[in-house]
């Protein structure tokens, strides 16, 4: 029960435009995601959305951290083109220092010039 007060909180935080917030409640969600896999996928679904809004939300807030976390479920995300989308985010966060957002933009493939 203490996890959804806790998470109540950080939602409403986060909208009130508390970057950390917004992290620590796309933390909370991702925890959640193991205790339903055995649950239908939809679930997990919404569980994943949730989570890429509150990432996106600490991003956009200026956290590092936040679009690092966004930028690594977007390279996770089979519908999404991990060099196009992923890149944007981990270059964002890199240009705000975030070393390990540096390293793995420089591990990724280099994108195709045509």
């Amino acid at each position: 029960m203490l996890q959804g007060n806790i998470l109540d909180e950080m939602s409403i935080s986060c909208q009130d435009g508390n970057a950390d917030a917004c992290l620590h409640a796309g933390k909370i969600f991702s925890a959640k995601i193991p205790n339903t896999k055995l649950v239908e996928p939809k679930t997990n679904k919404i569980y994943i959305e949730k989570i890429a809004y509150f990432y996106k939300n600490a991003c956009k807030l200026g956290n590092a951290e936040g679009c690092r976390y966004y930028a690594m479920h977007y390279a996770l995300d089979p519908l999404r083109d991990p060099k196009k989308d992923s890149e944007f985010y981990f270059e964002k966060a890199c240009n705000m220092g975030d070393f390990t957002s540096c390293t793995l933009l420089r591990m990724m493939p280099k994108k195709d010039k045509k």
